[in-house]
């Protein structure tokens, strides 16, 4: 019955593994958006605050400056900082997670009595649950990029 318990905290080791990895990969896109939903039309409202003080507004500029207010409104409205900070602590939760099942299944439960060791082992699998229920979801494109960084060992210890 050890086995299983021991399967148990491999399967959520691994499970946590590529959901973190997905979720990384998903922040780092949403904050790229972010500072392309926030900065760059920052930058054109400066830049035109400039132009209007020295009266030299061409009619491109108008329509640049426009374009610049669509698009901070489309960046309020799909707040991508905040699905950035959102896939953020989903991944850094799930790296937590993965830590503690690594280390129950490898170092811990050698010393640990059945009985002890059964109940750590459904405590993680309780906090997975729980933690799967809380955090925004993956996408498959996500999810097959990370799966392949996993396997080209990004994350084997040296």
């Amino acid at each position: 019955m050890r086995e299983k318990y021991l399967n148990e905290c491999k399967v959520i080791k691994e499970n946590c593994e590529y959901t973190a990895e997905a979720h990384h990969i998903i922040a780092a896109r949403n904050k790229r958006l972010s500072i392309g939903f926030q900065l760059v039309p920052a930058i054109i409202a400066a830049l035109s605050g400039i132009l209007v003080v020295g009266a030299v507004v061409p009619i491109w500029w108008g329509w640049l400056t426009v374009l610049s207010a669509v698009v901070t409104a489309v960046a309020s409205v799909l707040n991508p900082l905040k699905t950035y900070y959102d896939h953020l602590n989903a991944a850094k939760n799930f790296t937590a997670l993965k830590q503690e099942a690594r280390g129950l299944k490898d170092t811990f439960s050698s010393t640990m009595e059945d009985k002890e060791f059964f109940s750590a082992v459904k405590n993680l699998h309780e906090k997975y649950n729980n933690l799967i229920k809380f955090v925004p979801p993956t996408d498959k494109k996500s999810f097959s990029e990370g799966r392949e960084r996993i396997k080209r060992g990004v994350h084997k210890p040296d």
